[in-house]
């Protein structure tokens, strides 16, 4: 995985470097009407159809990697409603005995991601407005759960289960790192990119989070865990490593000796 990062991240670099060497002038690529500055790019070296072959593989790609998207927001989908965490996880979770897959959350992202798309057909600015929520919300998420596991490592490293992918010495300063870095994009995303302030280019961000529309929906979504999620809610650890896991960890809890040894502290008992 982080051999194909590197790579990616080569190439990339590669063809930003080569854009950005490449563009006669920079204000008239920002202003060009396509809204590309890549295509005015492409329009000063290579004639029409050779630009359109090259626009044809980059939707190629991006239809495919649109799908590999789907397919991650799919797993996650039915991941979080088998663990019983989301309203109509048994509709969700329920797997197609023909094809095998999730079909009812694959079908539920779709008609989400479709009906996100058409609001851009009506306005563009309603649609960054109402999308411009998921740069804050994602690192919000990145920091309070990396600064959760920064916490339990620190003060309780035995409640911790098995990792597949440990960073070993380097775990605690690359969690603090991360949490730096996305506290630190979560305090510049709230301001305005450009000045004039426009309402094509106004930052709705600050609008979302201060007028309490996400306060409101992390309400919704406290209340429906602990009328109905923390009743039945059951921890992915189960499905993943078994029941055999919850007994250890209740055994170690309790300071009881397992086929490991004695084992004192705390545990975290992950059957809900």
């Amino acid at each position: 995985m982080i051999t194909v990062w590197i790579i990616n991240f080569i190439i990339l670099f590669v063809a930003a470097i080569t854009v950005c060497y490449h563009i006669v002038d920079l204000e008239e690529a920002l202003n060009d009407p396509t809204t590309y500055p890549a295509i005015f790019v492409l329009r000063q070296a290579l004639p029409l159809a050779w630009i359109t072959v090259i626009l044809v593989i980059i939707v190629v790609l991006n239809v495919a990697s649109n799908i590999v998207y789907l397919a991650a927001v799919t797993r996650d989908l039915f991941a979080f409603a088998r663990d019983k965490g989301l309203p109509f996880s048994g509709w969700l979770s329920k797997v197609n005995d023909k094809r095998h897959i999730p079909q009812n959350s694959a079908t539920t992202s779709c008609v989400f991601a479709v009906l996100l798309a058409l609001i851009y057909i009506g306005s563009p600015v309603a649609f960054y407005a109402m999308t411009s929520l998921a740069v804050v919300s994602l690192l919000q998420c990145y920091g309070l759960s990396i600064g959760m596991h920064l916490w339990r490592r620190i003060k309780h490293p035995e409640t911790l289960p098995p990792a597949y992918f440990p960073l070993g010495k380097f775990g605690i300063p690359l969690n603090v790192m991360a949490i730096v870095y996305s506290s630190y994009g979560f305090f510049w995303a709230f301001w305005p990119q450009t000045t004039p302030v426009t309402a094509s280019g106004f930052n709705w961000y600050v609008l979302h989070f201060g007028n309490g529309s996400w306060n409101r929906t992390l309400i919704v979504l406290q209340g429906f865990s602990h009328l109905c999620g923390c009743h039945r809610y059951r921890h992915g650890l189960l499905h993943v490593q078994g029941e055999a896991h919850v007994y250890r960890t209740r055994a170690r809890g309790r300071g009881e000796r397992t086929e490991g040894g004695a084992v004192s502290g705390r545990m975290i008992d992950f059957q809900v």
